[in-house]
């Protein structure tokens, strides 16, 4: 019984099914970008605001 009630709450739920969906989906579509380039971005825009 308790291995049972384990299992249930390992499951995911249809939210966070959808959103993993979604996420996958937006990957593929290149709408995002991984955090190593996000980082890139924000380090070249304080780096112009820097400059005389």
């Amino acid at each position: 019984m308790i291995k049972n009630k384990v299992e249930d709450f390992m499951e995911l739920s249809k939210e966070a099914k959808a959103n993993i969906k979604q996420s996958q989906k937006e990957i593929k579509e290149g709408k995002t970008i991984s955090l190593f380039e996000l980082k890139k971005k924000i380090i070249s825009k304080l780096n112009n605001s820097n400059k005389p």
